[in-house]
């Protein structure tokens, strides 16, 4: 039982850490600029970053899925996926 709250924790850090980084960037992408666009958020290195890790992290589980005849997996793990970005983006 003590695996489940040590994952459990792990989690929660891991769900706070990518609302964190998230908010961060973004707040300071706003404040930084008087115009707020998509164009401005992308030029900020932290929230670009975020953006890489996640698409890469989502192809690499892809094609993993698909090299493994397993592409369902894809839709039943989007939970983990979610939570693991904050880990790939430092």
């Amino acid at each position: 039982m003590s695996m489940v709250y040590f994952w459990v924790v792990i989690m929660a850090y891991l769900m706070f850490a990518a609302i964190f980084i998230t908010v961060v960037s973004i707040k300071a992408q706003v404040a930084q600029k008087a115009e707020f666009t998509v164009k401005t958020l992308f030029a900020n290195t932290l929230f670009t970053h975020l953006c890489v890790s996640m698409a890469s992290t989502y192809a690499l589980y892809l094609v993993m899925s698909i090299l493994f005849f397993d592409p369902w997996h894809m839709f039943t793990s989007v939970r983990i996926l979610c939570l693991n970005l904050a880990v790939c983006a430092d």
